[in-house]
């Protein structure tokens, strides 16, 4: 096997970086790294993440946070998501990645694609 890279250090720098904030946001119950990079894949090219959020929960700063985390990635020439779940594990979706103005206009990204909630003028 290849030795790890660079970048998968970096990729769990942020990933750890990410955990560390988004844990403090009230609602958010649990997070979970999933995909490659928790694997002993030397160069993966994305981080998956899986975010457990009650009803309540204000996805706003979670969003900036997925921005942040995606902004850095992209400057390894890598991905990343966040994907949504209550808290009964049903999937939910995934944050949209455009910022909008109005905070209460943030939601989440239907499995089925269609938009009913991010209106980021059909930008999600």
């Amino acid at each position: 096997m290849p030795p790890p890279t660079v970048e998968r250090a970096r990729l769990i720098a942020e990933v750890l970086a990410f955990v560390r904030a988004a844990q403090r946001l009230p609602g958010i119950t649990r997070i979970a790294l999933f995909g490659s990079l928790p694997t002993n894949k030397a160069d993966p090219k994305d981080i998956d993440l899986l975010v457990t959020v009650t009803d309540d929960t204000d996805l706003a700063p979670l969003a900036n946070l997925t921005r942040k985390l995606q902004g850095h990635a992209q400057q390894m020439n890598r991905g990343g998501e966040v994907f949504l779940a209550d808290p009964q594990n049903k999937y939910l979706g995934r944050i949209c990645q455009w910022k909008v103005e109005y905070s209460f206009i943030q939601k989440v990204l239907p499995v089925d694609g269609r938009d009913r909630s991010c209106l980021s003028r059909n930008r999600c």
